[in-house]
């Protein structure tokens, strides 16, 4: 018994306190290894953009997050590190590592390990809301929680085994497996462990809305940096004007975020906490996507032509973008008024950007690119000039939208 409290109660000490950052080094790492999948998988669409790879990175960011969010609240409700929660952690990483490294469709690594291995990191999860089901105040939410990790990890290697057989199947098989999988985390994660926390105060405001913010700092940081790496492998840069409207545009992305979500932190209410979640998996999704596009854009010369991108030609990604911080800062209340009128402005004109690309201007990447780069540039700074403009605004959104927890 001595043991076991070793093991859960915290012989392993973050060194978190009431005054500090409530988010660990571990939980960074943890977050950084998560964007690192992510980016691997959007690699796919910048390698060949379409629709179709297009919803297979949504599909698959979309699992990794369910996967972060119920991991992430098990350090929500409890602050304190515990050394099995790190193993059960570490086992659940590499697990996703090989899981993303199949991704591919033309992977040697197949199907069946990247399902194996997502049934393995899913049945680490099990086991950790298992351990948690020894806290009172979370015992029942804990308890649905690892009965449906553990069917989730079933459907997997259920799915892992009917790979061998499907043949010409084979994808729509994963489809359903992933999608089985997904219903019955997803499902239990939103309607009963989200809804018990946030119902008896547990849930960590400023603990959430920091992780979540770190994970988009990351995953804007690593998208350009994986552009550079790109680039560096060539003896030039093919297109330095698209070059320096990606990082512009990334930086935007980064500005509007951190001047108007990040101060209005996590609503009120189980509602609109679940579309605070969602708008940010739209938001990531758009980022990435908007990543690719540029980095697919400066990779090609100008004297080149760019009849080879029609396939990306549509601001689509940045429509997601700029859609995630409209819900946001409708979700923000008074405070993020301001702000949405402008994100409904850039919006409509991202539309009619897209409508002009699906009518007749199917051959103008280079200007529809422009575009939507500017559109999300100037977003950026009206709500630059908002947000100075209304400094009281801001502190008053925080104070309202982000209080303790309590219980």
């Amino acid at each position: 018994m001595g043991c076991w409290r070793t093991w859960h109660d915290g012989a392993v000490a973050d060194g978190r306190r009431d005054s500090g950052p409530r988010v660990s080094w571990f939980e960074l790492f943890y977050d950084l290894v998560v964007v690192a999948l992510v980016l691997n998988g959007s690699g796919l669409f910048e390698e060949a953009p379409s629709f179709g790879t297009g919803a297979w990175l949504a599909a698959t960011l979309l699992v990794l997050l369910v996967v972060w969010l119920s991991t992430t609240l098990t350090f929500n409700t409890t602050h304190r590190e515990w050394t099995l929660r790190r193993i059960l952690t570490l086992v659940q990483m590499l697990a996703l590592v090989v899981a993303s490294l199949s991704i591919s469709r033309d992977s040697r690594l197949g199907d069946r390990t990247g399902l194996v291995a997502l049934a393995v990191a899913l049945a680490s999860i099990a086991v950790l809301y298992w351990v948690k089901r020894a806290e009172p105040r979370t015992q029942r939410s804990s308890t649905v929680m690892a009965y449906a990790m553990g069917a989730a990890a079933l459907v997997c290697v259920g799915g892992a085994i009917a790979s061998d057989v499907a043949g010409s199947w084979g994808v729509i098989l994963v489809t359903a497996t992933l999608g089985l999988a997904l219903t019955l985390v997803v499902v239990p994660l939103l309607a009963v462990l989200l809804r018990e926390l946030v119902a008896t105060g547990q849930l960590d405001h400023d603990h959430l809305s920091e992780r979540m913010g770190q994970l988009v700092l990351i995953a804007l940081g690593e998208s350009f940096a994986a552009l550079v790496i790109t680039l560096g492998a060539a003896d030039s840069i093919p297109n330095p004007v698209f070059l320096v409207l990606a990082f512009v545009v990334i930086y935007a992305i980064w500005s509007i975020y951190f001047r108007t979500v990040q101060p209005s932190g996590l609503p009120l209410g189980i509602g609109r906490t679940r579309a605070w979640i969602a708008a940010h998996y739209v938001l990531i999704l758009g980022a990435l996507g908007t990543a690719d596009v540029f980095s697919a854009l400066t990779e090609v010369s100008m004297a080149e032509g760019l009849a080879g991108l029609a396939a990306i030609q549509r601001p689509l990604p940045l429509l997601y973008v700029v859609v995630a911080f409209a819900l946001l800062a409708t979700l923000a209340g008074t405070a993020g008024r301001p702000f949405l009128r402008v994100h409904i402005v850039a919006a409509l004109v991202l539309l009619g950007t897209i409508g002009a690309g699906l009518i007749g201007f199917t051959g103008q990447v280079v200007v529809m690119s422009l575009i939507a780069g500017a559109v999300v540039i100037g977003d950026a700074m009206a709500i630059a000039v908002i947000a100075r403009s209304n400094p009281d605004d801001r502190k008053r959104a925080r104070r309202d939208s982000n209080p303790q927890p309590t219980g």
